[in-house]
């Protein structure tokens, strides 16, 4: 379960709420309250939320990062999560293109005269 810091003043998790610390009785009332509103702002991430209250998602693995840690995490979970949806809408057009072009092989060869055997068909049949 990742625990956020922020400035050594509070910690957060969604399961924990935000926890201040001693050391924000040393600081201005206004850093403060700062400090709170940002965690408040981030505590229904929904990775943090995966992390904390079902112990899975990217940040699972995690136990105590900074808060500029955690935000580097969320972009770089972001990142990733960008190109694998790149990835599947690529991979997607380029088989729509290799499945019209192979249509057209398999004609084109029939025309020509060539047999066709399907290997899908030929492999499970022969056995």
């Amino acid at each position: 379960m990742p625990m956020i810091h922020i400035d050594g003043l509070v910690s957060f998790a969604p399961n924990v709420a935000v926890i201040v610390h001693r050391e924000a009785m040393n600081v201005p009332a206004e850093r403060l309250a700062e400090a709170v509103r940002t965690a408040y702002s981030y505590m229904d991430e929904p990775h943090l939320l995966n992390a904390c209250c079902g112990g899975m998602g990217p940040l699972a693995q995690y136990k105590d990062l900074t808060l500029a840690d955690y935000l580097r995490l969320l972009e770089e979970i972001k990142v990733a999560a960008a190109g694998a949806k790149a990835k599947r809408t690529h991979t997607k057009v380029r088989r729509a293109d290799f499945n019209s072009k192979r249509s057209h092989l398999v004609l084109a060869m029939l025309d020509a005269g060539v047999p066709y055997i399907c290997s899908y068909a030929y492999y499970f049949d022969s056995g």
